[in-house]
Parts: structure tokens; C-alpha cells; sequence
């Protein structure tokens, strides 16, 4: 067993797959056949000796190497279902190394910073080697093959393209067992269309892209420098190219559908027709049936059944099978010929400089970009703020239950509270509250107590006035104010005129200070006006 590569027996056995390292794979022309060897990971083939010196590579089947590609495609998937979640770990522990090490966390996370730094680098650590196991999850395979087969191959690869361009394509099943010079019924042939195209595959590193002919299924023929692969589901399986047989013809075929229109129309004839060819003229909606002349191309090869294409276009299907066969035909010369170690390793170099960039199939993303922490710095603004004003205004709950009593006019100011005097000079309302209790008054549907706004030419508190109210002694008395007593019930009405809403009701004898005057209409309240009540249903207190 080549030292550092696991090869050969029973390769579709269990395997330990971690650490795994798949082999290089070689195809080369030998004694008139195709040689595959493998070699260790790493090793140059022009640096190596000839295979049949005694320190050549082992041999293995083209079956190994199916089974091979196999294991790497169920590494690979294996290693892609975790790559997600070392995803998400390298990208949680970024942003927390990113958000505590700036301003304002930096300060009072200083402690963690070695942590948090240790713990993203480590997740970075595990996301790249995930990365770089998925793609080493591919088996390498090169051909070493000289210039003449080169541009044989080459020839194959611009009959392909050719190929790929035809109008339409299908792959048939089993022909109706007909002369060849016999047309087909078009109906009666079972098709699949198929589509000509390169593809690169995800699990091999060939160095050329495979020209693949794929069903709609998924089944896929693919073509390489050195052999045929057909893959059906996750199995694939491996011809050698001189082992493979393709096989060219041309048949006519009695179209039911409109032919492509590069294909060939042999000629036409009636649905319903006389011995002589002329339309029968007893049914009305007959119509002429197209004989389409297809391309037929068959691949037989061991250990596959045989594929069947026809292809509308026939000079690119007859100019693909013949750049194949040219290409087998340089194949068995170059094997049969002496072999040249200059040549040999220049032809490599002519290979590696045509093959397509063969670039990791999982690339890492960098890491998120973060911000600055901002929720966390205004959420510390506003705490600091709050500690400064509790701790440099030690009665800011006393100014609290004022604004409060304020905006109730039925709850009483406690008498132990002061106002700041900052507060109480910046303060313009005339209206003050007092301790005592109010005279209750009966409510219509539970009208609530409006308050009053400040009336037109009511004199402002003078600056001493206003410090006079933060007194403790003084500050819940309330101004002296005319007071008069309802003769009879009254309505208090929200403006002073008959129409207006009425607000509440009074008892006669009920007591109200006077607010303002207006048209024979006074303003009454108890600590706030209430409303609007005419001077004829008021008399003058005593």
C-alpha cells in the first residue's frame, strides 16, 4: 500500500473519513492500454520516476477511482452540513469580541477582552479548517498524455461545442427492431431530451471540464481525456476511453411534432394516403407527415448499458463521432509507441496551462462588520442623568407629588413636601392648591373637573411672590379670592352664555370663589374654576 494513501480491495467498505487524504490519480498510455496509478497527496508526477520502475505508484481499476470520487462526494457532504454551524459560531463570537473591545464597553469589559478575543480566534480556527477539509474532499486526476493526443482532444472538445449547439436532442430506448433503410415511427420511440454541455465536478479535480450529456432525470454520460464516466444518483462508474465504443448511423424518422429547424426533411407524405403516394381525398383533415432524417449516435462500453442519442443536426453529430474515433485512433498509437520522459513532462505543463482555474469550491466569508455598541451607551447616558439629578436633588420626589396634585386638582399636595425654588420661579401658573379639604359637589354624567386656563389681563406672580410660594409656612395657602353664594340651584356651563355645555350642578348655599367676570356672567370654582354661572342666581358672601 502506497504510503499515505488508502487505495484498492473493497473500496466501498466503511471508512474513517476524518484526517482521510485522497491519492492523486494518473492516467497514462502504456503497453497499448490505459494505466491508472495513485500517489500520494502532494507529489509532483513530473518529480516521480516511471511507473515501471520499482518505486512507481500502485495500479488500480478504473472501478477504484469510481469509488473513489463516491467517498469524496459523501466526505464532502458530510463536512457541508456542519459548515453552517461553524458559520454562525465564528460570526456570534466576532460581534462579541468587536462590540466589547470600542467605546463605551471597552472600559468595563477590559477584564473579558483576552476571552472573548481567544474565543473568536478559535471559531475563525474551526470555520477555515472545515473549509479547507470540504475542499480537499476531491480527487485529483491528470493525464499524462503528449501533444499529438492533446490536440486530438482538443478536436473532440470543439466537435463538442458544435454539438451542443444543435436544435434538438434525445436519448432513446430501445429501437424498434427495423432495417436501417426502414423509417421510424416517431410516436412509438420512447425520448428523452438531453442537453450537451462542460461541467466541472464538484468532488474531482480533472483538470478538464467533463462534456457531459445530461438527462432531465439527472443521469449524466460525461467524457474525459481518459475515460467515460457515467454517473446515475451518487454511483458513478468509469470506462477507460479505449475501451468505450461509439457508434455513428443515420435514420429516418415519421414525425407526429413540428422537426427542429436544423434538421433534415427527407421528404413528405400524406397521413391518409393512395398506393400511388396522392392524398386520399375521403377524409378532410388529412396531413402531410414529415420524414426527418436524425443523427443516431450509440456508446457501448463494459459495465454500462448502451446509450442512444439522435441528434437533429447531422453534420455535428457525424463531425463529433469522427473527432472521437480520430481521438481513439491517436490514443492506441501514443500507447503502443515508446514512451518519452521529456515529452512526457512537458505535455503536463501544456495541461495544466489549458485547464480551467480550478478555484476552492468553499470560499469563508469575511467576518460580520459590527458597530459601536450605541444601545449600550445610551442606556448608560440615561442612567447617569437619573443618578445626578436623585443625587444632587434630594426632594425631586417632592416636586413630583406637586406636578401630580397639579394635574389632579383633587388630590392634596402633602404638606411635608417642597418644590425646588428653581422650579417654583420658572413656575407661572396662578392657580395654587390647598390642603383643606373641598366642598363636594354633585357631578352630571360624571363630567369630570376641567382646569382652568389663565384669563386675559390676570396679573403674572411677581419674581417675590413666586419665591414666597416655596415657604414651607406658605406654600399650600391659598390666595384670598371674592367668594359669592348660589341663591337657588344653578347650572355651571362651560362659557358664559345660556347654550353652553353645562358642566355640574350646584345645591343652593354652596360656596364659590370667584374666577372672573364677564357680560353678567361670573366664573366659579372651588381651588380651580369650574365653569360659567349668571350673577341673578348668585349672591354676595358674608
Amino acid at each position: 500500500m502506497w504510503e499515505g494513501v488508502w487505495y484498492g480491495g473493497d473500496m466501498t467498505s466503511s471508512a474513517q473519513l476524518d484526517g482521510f487524504k485522497f491519492p492523486r490519480i494518473e492516467f497514462c498510455l502504456a503497453d497499448g492500454r490505459m494505466e491508472v496509478s495513485a500517489s500520494a497527496p502532494g507529489v509532483s508526477v513530473s518529480d516521480r520516476a516511471e511507473p515501471s520502475t520499482a518505486h512507481s505508484p500502485p495500479q488500480i481499476s478504473s472501478g477504484d477511482v469510481g469509488s473513489l470520487i463516491r467517498l469524496a462526494a459523501e466526505a464532502a457532504r458530510r463536512v457541508e452540513t456542519e459548515l453552517p454551524g461553524h458559520l454562525a459560531r465564528r460570526d456570534r463570537a466576532s460581534r462579541r469580541w468587536a462590540r466589547a473591545s470600542r467605546f463605551p464597553l471597552a472600559p468595563f469589559l477590559s477584564w473579558r477582552l483576552a476571552a472573548l478575543r481567544s474565543a473568536a480566534a478559535i471559531a475563525e480556527a474551526e470555520l477555515q479548517s472545515a473549509a479547507s477539509q470540504r475542499n480537499a474532499c476531491r480527487i485529483t486526476v491528470r493525464f499524462a498524455f503528449g501533444k499529438r493526443v492533446t490536440r486530438a482532444y482538443l478536436a473532440v472538445v470543439a466537435a463538442f461545442d458544435e454539438l451542443s449547439r444543435t436544435g434538438t436532442a434525445w436519448e432513446v430506448g430501445s429501437l424498434p427492431a427495423t432495417p436501417p433503410s426502414h423509417p421510424l415511427a416517431g410516436p412509438q420511440i420512447q425520448r428523452d431530451a438531453v442537453q450537451f454541455a462542460p461541467t466541472f465536478q464538484a468532488f474531482m479535480d480533472a483538470g478538464w471540464p467533463g462534456l457531459s450529456v445530461r438527462k432531465l432525470n439527472g443521469s449524466v454520460v460525461e467524457l474525459y481525456p481518459g475515460f467515460v464516466m457515467l454517473r446515475s444518483g451518487d454511483d458513478p462508474t468509469l470506462v477507460s476511453v479505449l475501451e468505450t465504443k461509439l457508434e455513428y448511423s443515420e435514420r429516418a424518422v415519421a414525425e407526429a411534432i413540428s422537426p427542429a429547424a436544423d434538421a433534415t426533411i427527407q421528404h413528405l407524405a400524406w397521413e391518409r394516403a393512395n398506393k400511388d403516394g396522392s392524398p386520399d381525398q375521403r377524409y378532410v383533415n388529412n396531413r402531410s407527415v414529415p420524414f426527418v432524417r436524425y443523427g443516431l449516435i450509440i456508446v457501448r462500453g463494459p459495465g454500462f448499458s448502451p446509450r442512444s442519442y439522435l441528434i437533429s443536426n447531422l453534420k455535428s453529430a457525424q463531425g463529433f463521432a469522427t473527432a472521437f474515433a480520430d481521438y481513439q485512433r491517436v490514443l492506441t498509437e501514443e500507447a503502443q509507441a515508446p514512451r518519452d520522459v521529456a515529452d512526457r513532462r512537458t505535455s503536463i505543463a501544456e495541461l495544466v496551462s489549458l485547464r480551467a482555474d480550478n478555484r476552492p469550491v468553499v470560499t469563508v466569508p469575511p467576518p460580520p462588520q459590527t458597530g459601536r455598541a450605541h444601545e449600550y451607551t445610551a442606556a448608560a447616558a440615561v442612567a447617569a442623568v437619573c443618578a445626578w439629578a436623585v443625587l444632587s436633588n434630594p426632594s425631586l420626589g417632592g416636586q413630583a407629588t406637586a406636578w401630580a396634585s397639579r394635574q389632579l386638582p383633587d388630590r392634596a399636595a402633602s404638606p411635608t413636601s417642597e418644590a425646588p425654588p428653581a422650579l417654583a420661579v420658572q413656575s407661572i401658573a396662578p392657580a395654587q392648591h390647598s390642603a383643606s379639604p373641598e366642598p363636594t359637589h354633585p357631578t352630571i354624567l360624571g363630567q369630570p373637573e376641567l382646569p382652568s386656563p389663565v384669563l386675559e389681563g390676570s396679573p403674572l406672580p411677581t419674581a417675590e411672590a413666586s419665591v414666597s410660594v416655596t415657604s414651607p409656612a406658605t406654600r399650600n395657602i391659598p390666595p384670598a379670592r371674592e367668594q359669592i353664594v348660589t341663591k337657588s340651584g344653578a347650572n355651571i356651563r362651560s362659557a358664559p352664555n345660556g347654550e353652553a355645555e353645562v358642566l355640574r350642578t350646584t345645591s343652593s348655599g354652596t360656596r364659590l370663589n370667584v374666577f372672573g367676570r364677564s357680560a353678567g356672567w361670573v366664573r366659579v370654582g372651588g381651588t380651580e374654576a369650574w365653569g360659567w354661572i349668571h350673577s341673578s342666581l348668585l349672591d354676595t358672601a358674608r
